[in-house]
C-alpha cells in the first residue's frame, strides 16, 4: 500500500480542496503500526477518492451538455 500512496500524495496538486487532508491520511497511514487501524484509513482514502471520480463523472457530462 505505501509504494500506491505515495504515489498518489505526489499526483495531488496542491490546490485541491482535500490536499491536506490526503496528504495528513497517508502521513499518518504510513506511521501506524495497528494495521486494522491502518486499514481503516486506507478505507477513508479510497471513500474520498471515489466521492471526487464522482463528482469530476458529473462535471463531465455537464461540460458535454455545454458542448465542450
Amino acid at each position: 500500500f505505501d509504494k500506491e500512496l505515495n504515489e498518489i500524495v505526489s499526483n495531488i496538486p496542491s490546490n485541491h480542496p482535500k490536499a491536506e487532508q490526503m496528504k495528513m491520511l497517508i502521513n499518518e497511514i504510513s506511521q501506524e503500526k495497528d494495521k486494522g487501524k491502518k486499514l481503516q484509513k486506507i478505507h477513508t482514502i479510497v471513500m474520498i477518492g471515489a466521492g471526487i471520480t464522482e463528482i469530476a463523472k458529473s462535471v463531465a457530462k455537464i461540460s458535454h451538455l455545454l458542448g465542450f
